[in-house]
């Protein structure tokens, strides 16, 4: 805590009990960083990287406060959160992350993408140059959207010199419309 300043200040923090890789798995962290002055907060920018150990493992990053000569860290006991039974820590935020895709997204649709794998959808992704994120967007992931990415992925497949195997060892497809 600490009163409001017309001067910068400076937050210190400390990246602990973690399994993430700083310059692997994140963009290194800054050992303190500005509070400007008549400000009360800053942001700490935390960048993952993605890499191919997080389609199999869950990382985390946990980023501490730390006590300096600008502000005095008075709250350290764990406190509930409002209306929950959920209990937090003030002074340190945990931050987990991982590429395991678990399940299709809203926009997914089967009878033109066919069956859902992790693999397909990272597959199509990758080759289309499309961000996974827009699969959670309605209005861009449109049925005529589906329906062009399905027709060019379908032909993509078939034309690869080795077929695609999904996990299950069979052949990667498209949906039963594609052919229709």
């Amino acid at each position: 805590m600490g009163e409001v300043s017309n001067e910068i200040r400076y937050i210190n923090i400390n990246v602990t009990n973690t399994n993430a890789e700083a310059g692997i798995d994140y963009q290194p962290l800054n050992d303190s960083y500005e509070i400007p002055a008549g400000s009360v907060y800053c942001e700490i920018p935390v960048c993952l990287i993605r890499t191919e150990a997080l389609q199999k493992e869950i990382k985390e990053v946990k980023i501490e406060l730390l006590e300096n000569e600008n502000f005095n860290l008075l709250y350290k006991e764990d406190a509930p959160s409002t209306g929950s039974s959920i209990i937090y820590n003030k002074l340190s935020h945990r931050i987990f992350f991982h590429e395991m895709i678990l399940e299709a997204p809203d926009t997914w649709n089967e009878s033109w993408l066919g069956i859902f794998s992790a693999k397909k959808f990272t597959t199509i992704c990758n080759v289309m140059d499309i961000p996974r994120e827009k699969f959670l967007d309605n209005t861009y992931m449109t049925f005529g959207r589906i329906q062009v990415i399905a027709r060019y992925m379908d032909d993509y497949l078939n034309n690869l010199p080795e077929p695609i195997l999904e996990d299950d060892g069979k052949k990667m497809t498209m949906g039963q419309s594609v052919t229709n």
